[in-house]
């Protein structure tokens, strides 16, 4: 049994190396794959906004 989980658990890391992979041959055909990396800017920007604005009060 301990056995499956270990192979489950190297699918899953190649899995999101090969996701990354994926979407940048994609973003050349597809101009919509450029959206995705606007939501994580806006990710990180949301903490940084709050940073200024616990100082700030």
């Amino acid at each position: 049994m301990p056995d499956e989980a270990q192979s489950a658990a190297a699918p899953q890391p190649d899995k999101p190396v090969a996701a990354p992979a994926t979407p940048q041959k994609a973003a050349p055909s597809n101009a919509p794959k450029p959206a995705p990396p606007e939501p994580a800017a806006d990710a990180v920007r949301p903490p940084e906004a709050a940073k200024p604005a616990e100082p700030a009060a």
